[in-house]
């Protein structure tokens, strides 16, 4: 529950910045209990429907936690190299 908790936060934190917000992040209360969380995870990633439909297609739910967690951390890695000040200038697009 941890790991993906941290992993959340980390994303949530990452796309704020990637959308140049003045505010100041804030991290919200996620759920506490892990399922309620991937669940969340998955809803808010800022990926293509085609590989949300298969989330959501899977019936394994320790799959579905291994996937978001996998979809997560390459995300944070994909956010993290877009950043302002990153090294990869220009490398790269997110739709």
């Amino acid at each position: 529950y941890l790991a993906m908790h941290r992993e959340v936060n980390k994303y949530l934190e990452i796309v704020h910045q990637a959308s140049r917000k003045k505010k100041p992040f804030n991290q919200p209360k996620l759920p506490p209990n892990l399922e309620p969380l991937a669940f969340l995870a998955a809803s808010i990633l800022q990926i293509p429907p085609h590989e949300k439909q298969t989330l959501l297609e899977l019936d394994n739910h320790i799959t579905f936690l291994q996937e978001v967690r996998r979809l997560l951390r390459r995300e944070i890695t994909v956010y993290s190299h877009l950043r302002p000040g990153s090294n990869s200038r220009g490398k790269g697009k997110r739709n």
